[in-house]
């Protein structure tokens, strides 16, 4: 029941987060303007690069969480030991940003109407805003381990409407913005305060608390594999936003990142599902009930699967429309169409990622993700300096398609051959092929059907049905494959009522 809970609780924070998505940037572009926005789009590109700074321990700490321990001082001591190292990486981003911000300036955010100095300064106070978000993500990365995705998804979600939706009210009359990276700072120190608050009322106990550094004895390993795949991920999911920023104008820059955020609408459903099984496939792991974990393994990979192609059939055919929509620009929306098949592609493979990946740290094994990632910047640079000069946004996007659907095979087979032997096949014919072919086989006839029907705002209520059909049929094969889920509690009680 807690990981049902918790996938519930994780998929409508990420709901939100779409939902704060198509509300809010048309208003922001509208207030501040294309290069404006193209400004916040890098400060969500330079968030993500630094994600290096947080050198694994917000993961780390996740899994010891989750982990059963003999000691009950042992997660406070730990929270305490992370936190005077996060003091630490806080100050060195600080320091970095603030020393490198002319450089950046110069290479990487290429505006036409926005003097050289006020970027600058723009850029500055987003490394401090950096610093305290990342800091934030070790205790949220607490709240997960222990089981509290509830109150972590529900903190999540203030914290977007004070951050996202509220600004949007000053930016009426102040269109500023040094505003909105103030305002962006404040929510930000707010909510670490927050996080910090539950998670030392959830772990501290009434002996005095104190850091103890011998932990890293067992745990570098570990967090070390888990900062070079952070720093690998960073890489793999913003080289090509930082290739568009370095070759291309602001104005491209904002464009992909449009398309961008589509794609990324694939990911904001699938990832709280991959973060809701990681704790309980660890415990299964840590227990050593293999059969179990196998099962639950499959399952959710299913589950991930059918979503996700789901979605993504009803982005890639409705994707001029629903950019339309949103934007209201139909420059907009044919510049970024193709990009947005791509990316959209892309974003579906790495989500069928997601169970090897967390099969994988659920074991303590970081060295096929870091190996993978390295290998995949490495053939991704010459082929971005390659495709974008000659074909734009699509030359950044196309790199990124490939990349993901090579390491979906290939981190399938190492991982699950490693981890949970012979299961491989099942996995890659069942799990992924088999819900992807259904979604494209039953979306392509219904979208064709559809577009003898009016269009505009309807296309909303024609892609919920194409993705509820989808659904309902990888549902039927759901069951028919795991039956035991008739008798989950909540379908006992509607047989009830029934």
């Amino acid at each position: 029941m807690a990981v049902q809970k918790n996938i519930l609780a994780n998929i409508i924070g990420r709901i939100w987060n779409i939902i704060s998505i198509y509300l809010f940037i048309p208003l922001y572009i509208r207030f501040l303007g294309v290069e404006s926005y193209g400004v916040i789009s890098f400060y969500t590109l330079l968030l993500t690069l630094m994600a290096f700074a947080d050198v694994g321990l917000s993961a780390t700490l996740n899994r010891e969480f989750a982990k059963v321990q003999d000691d009950p001082f042992y997660k406070q001591n730990l929270l305490r030991t992370f936190e005077y190292v996060y003091l630490g990486i806080s100050i060195f981003i600080i320091c970095l940003i603030f020393f490198t911000a002319p450089f950046i300036v110069k290479n990487f955010v290429k505006a036409e109407t926005i003097p050289f100095t006020d970027l600058v300064r723009h850029i500055r106070i987003m490394g401090v805003i950096i610093a305290f978000y990342l800091t934030s993500t070790l205790y949220n990365g607490g709240l997960i381990g222990l089981q509290k995705q509830v109150l972590s998804n529900v903190l999540m979600i203030i914290y977007g409407v004070v951050r996202s939706g509220l600004v949007i009210i000053p930016l009426i009359w102040v269109r500023s913005l040094d505003f909105y990276f103030l305002w962006q700072l404040g929510a930000v120190i707010i909510y670490l305060i927050t996080l910090r608050y539950y998670d030392t009322r959830l772990v501290f106990y009434s002996s005095p608390v104190k850091a103890d550094y011998s932990y890293f004895k067992n745990l570098w390993k570990y967090a070390l594999g888990m900062m070079l795949m952070a720093i690998i991920y960073s890489a793999n999911t913003q080289i090509d936003k930082l290739f568009i920023s370095n070759l291309l104008s602001l104005k491209s820059f904002t464009y992909y990142s449009l398309a961008g955020m589509i794609g990324q609408s694939v990911l904001l459903i699938a990832t709280p599902i991959g973060i809701a099984i990681f704790p309980e496939l660890t415990r299964l792991i840590t227990l050593g009930n293999v059969d179990n974990a196998k099962k639950f393994f499959h399952k959710f990979s299913f589950l991930i699967a059918s979503i996700t192609s789901s979605i993504a059939t009803v982005l890639i055919f409705y994707r001029y429309d629903y950019t339309l929509l949103w934007t209201k620009d139909s420059i907009i929306s044919s510049t970024i169409s193709y990009p947005t098949v791509l990316i959209v592609l892309g974003a579906m493979f790495m989500a069928i990622q997601l169970c090897p990946y967390y099969l994988a740290l659920a074991n303590g094994h970081t060295r096929t993700n870091v190996i993978m990632g390295i290998t995949s910047i490495i053939c991704v640079i010459p082929a971005l300096y390659l495709l974008i000069p000659k074909y734009g946004l699509s030359g950044a996007a196309l790199p990124w398609l490939v990349t993901n659907f090579i390491n979906t095979i290939l981190l399938g087979y190492i991982v699950i051959k490693k981890f949970l032997k012979g299961e491989f096949y099942k996995w890659c014919l069942y799990d992924s092929i088999l819900p992807v072919f259904i979604s494209f086989i039953i979306g392509i006839p219904l979208y064709f059907f559809m577009s003898f029907l009016p269009k505009g705002i309807f296309t909303i209520i024609y892609g919920l049905v194409i993705i509820t059909v989808i659904c309902i049929v990888n549902g039927f094969i759901f069951i028919k494959r795991y039956p035991d889920v008739l008798n989950h509690p909540f379908i006992s009680r509607l047989k009830k009522i029934k």
